[in-house]
């Protein structure tokens, strides 16, 4: 696999799906567990960020992956918005090492 294409749950960290509404299916990706939830997202002085997908897109493109890393690696959140529920899942799955 390309390393533009290298995207996962680091070791500690956590991806779980949340849906919120207004904002839809959320999958978040965090560097510890604890991040992993949307309270870290209103943190003060916690680094995240949001990617957003277009419809039947269930994994970033590669300057989403690079974004994502570079919050992974300061210990931030990302936090990935899928159109569908099903988009989510899929992303999650994979991020989880599976296809």
């Amino acid at each position: 696999m390309s390393a533009h294409r290298s995207l996962g749950v680091p070791p500690g960290g956590a991806a779980r799906l949340y849906i919120l509404p207004p904002h839809g299916n959320i999958v978040l990706l965090a560097a510890t567990a604890d991040d992993a939830s949307p309270a870290a997202l209103y943190r003060p002085g916690h680094l995240s960020v949001l990617v957003v997908h277009d419809k039947g897109d269930t994994w970033p493109d590669a300057a989403g992956i690079a974004l994502s890393n570079a919050v992974l690696a300061e210990g931030g959140t990302v936090a990935l918005k899928f159109d569908t529920l099903g988009d989510a899942l899929a992303c999650r799955r994979r991020l989880e090492g599976g296809r």
